[in-house]
Formats: structure tokens, sequence, C-alpha cells
């Protein structure tokens, strides 16, 4: 039988006595008193055992269910998503009486606190779980130990406590690998694609010199400094940053620079007004790898650029004329972008233009 069927029925065993008690007591005293003072008696009487009564279900919910007042002072806390080793760690310092109570979780190979650092339990930590795996509680108290021992299994109490450590714990190793590519990425960038272009900057510029035609030695100059910027965006890119020209003067002027050598971008309509950094960095970054796709893949004679503020919700539009096709599920510039955007709370899709090419749009919360 489930406990819950059993702690109704025992509530509902202790409302029937209470009544009998109730009644025989105002029968009894009905005759030796008056009946004004045998109804006061009976109320009393009434009072007492329902008092009686609850104390008792109270204490039978906490033998036959030991986990239904951590549940109840759970559910009292509302929504807790993101702090639930917290919000679990908060309920049982105030159930047990242990204000120094610590709560630690395992996640992988790894035993973490209630706010996610690195910890090492000591022996006497009490195992919670259907295995005694999941989790630890450290008591100050060794009182405390057998009652917190005697709830057996936790189940769905501990499991979103566990997930969130094991979440946090993935996303940890996730951004580690990330940065530990960058790193690699920028040492391979910085001994051969930066140095191979740097040094053909120089050549350039040594060359110039000797040029007496001014338009050709102002062509030579313009290209030194093309290949100079290419090189500190490609280095900041590779390090996981933004555009410097983004970063100080904004999306408009980063897509603007960033379209400027592209013959077939024929229109362009750019923002004025400065968003958030992520808002800016994420729209460049999936107009960049739309254009790429467009010029790389698509073989387009004309690219169409939109950034368009409505409301709370910046929408990035790129369209192309090129040969269409584009699959999100193919390749991982347009998946990275995806991905990305998701992340962000946005929403990415690619359809077919019409006569022909590809619409990529994003919807990005901008509020």
């Amino acid at each position: 039988m489930r406990r819950s069927a059993i702690l109704w029925m025992l509530a509902g065993v202790l409302a029937v006595v209470t009544l009998i008690l109730a009644a025989g007591g105002v029968l009894v005293a009905s005759a030796f008193v008056r009946a004004p003072v045998a109804m006061l008696v009976g109320v009393l009487l009434t009072g007492a055992v329902g008092l009686v009564s609850v104390r008792l279900h109270h204490w039978a919910g906490r033998l036959i269910d030991p986990t239904a007042e951590i549940e109840t002072e759970l559910a009292g806390l509302g929504e807790v998503s993101g702090h639930r080793r917290m919000a679990l760690q908060q309920v049982l310092r105030k159930v047990t009486g242990d204000p120094s109570l610590s709560l630690a979780v395992r996640a992988d190979d790894t035993w973490v606190d209630a706010d996610g650092n690195p910890i090492s339990p000591p022996a006497d930590a009490v195992p919670l779980g259907r295995a005694g795996g999941d989790a630890l509680v450290i008591c100050s108290r060794p009182e405390l130990s057998g009652r917190i021992a005697r709830v057996g299994d936790w189940g769905s109490l501990l499991d979103p406590a566990v997930m969130e450590a094991v979440v946090e714990q993935e996303a940890a190793r996730a951004d580690r690998a990330a940065a530990a590519e960058r790193s690699r990425i920028s040492r391979d960038l910085h001994d051969g694609v930066q140095a191979h272009l740097l040094g053909i900057a120089l050549n350039l510029q040594l060359s110039g010199r000797g040029l007496e035609e001014p338009g050709a030695r102002l062509l030579v100059e313009e290209t030194v400094v093309g290949l100079r910027d290419a090189v500190s965006q490609v280095r900041a890119l590779a390090e996981g940053g933004a555009p410097t020209v983004l970063v100080t003067d904004g999306l408009g002027a980063a897509l603007a620079h960033l379209v400027r050598p592209l013959d077939v971008v024929t229109q362009t309509r750019l923002p004025e007004r400065r968003h958030s950094a992520e808002v800016e960095e994420t729209a460049f970054f999936v107009a960049s790898e739309a254009i790429a796709n467009a010029v790389k893949h698509a073989g387009a004679d004309h690219i169409e650029i939109a950034v368009e503020e409505t409301g709370s919700v910046l929408t990035v539009i790129v369209t192309d004329d090129g040969v269409g096709g584009a699959d999100l599920r193919l390749g991982t510039g347009l998946r990275g972008i995806t991905e990305r955007v998701a992340a962000f709370g946005g929403l990415l899709v690619v359809r077919e233009a019409r006569p022909r090419g590809t619409v990529v749009e994003a919807s990005l919360p901008c509020g």
C-alpha cells in the first residue's frame, strides 16, 4: 500500500476517534451538569483531542514517510532552478536543526558542495541515494546522522540536485576543452598564418617604397594596413574574443567593415544604436558565417544584409542568390551558429529564397 494512502487512512481514523471522544464527553457531562456546560466541556475536549491527533498524525507521517517533511519544505521554496543543492541543504538544516550541516554531491568522480566547489568529504559523512553513492550529508551533531540515514531512498528529492551538479561539471569540462582548443589554434596561427601574413605585409611595405607612382604607393599602403588588420582580427577570433571594431564601434560598423571588400554585397540595412556585447557578438557571428557560406559555397552574385529591431527582438537576415540547399545538419559553420543562437535564447531559421538562393534569419532577445 502506498505511504500516502496509509497516511490518509490514519487521518480518517484519528478524525473518527476525535468525534467519538467528543460525543462521549458531552453525554457523560450532560449526566452531571446542565446542557450549556456540557456543550462547553465537549468543545474543550474536542480541541484537546484534536491537538493530540494532529501531533500523532505528524509523528506517524515522519515515521511512515520520512521524506514528507522535506518535500513540504522544498515545495515551499518555490522555483529553485540552478540552486537545487543549496535549496536541499537549506531544508536539511531546517529539518534537522543543524545550521552547520552541509551537502556534498558527486558529479562523475568529483565531490562538490552546494556552491559547486570541489571538496573531500569526511569519513563520517552520511550517505544518501539509492546506493548511498549519489550524495553525502556532513553533520556537526552525530546524533542527527541516524535520523538522516533512516530516511532511506531519497529518490526524486536527490535526483535534481545530482543532475544539477553533473550538468555544471560537464559545462566546466566543455569550457576547459574550448579554452585549450582556442589556445592551440592561437599558437598555430601565431607560428604560421600570422607570421606569414605579417611577412607579406612587410615585403609589400618595403617594395612600395621604390614605387614612383603615387596611386600605386597608396594601393600598397592600403593593402599593408588591410593585412595587419586581418591579422588582428584572426588573433582576436582565435582567442575567443570579438573583432576590435565590433567592441569599439558596434554591430553596424563591424558589419560595414566586414563587407567593405566584398563586391557581391549589394544592399545593407545596419543598426545605428548599440546593444549589449553578447547580442552584438552573436549577431555579428551569425552574419559573418552566413556571408562566408554565400561567398564560398553558394556562388552568390548578390548578398543582402538587414539588421532590424522589433520590440525586444533583434533580427539578423542575410539573403543571397546562390545555389541554395543550405542545411543546418550539414557543416560545422551553420550548426555552430545554430547552437550559439539557441544558447543565447534565440532562434535561427534557414530557408530557400525566391526565385533562388538562401535566407539565414536569426532572432535574438535584446530587451
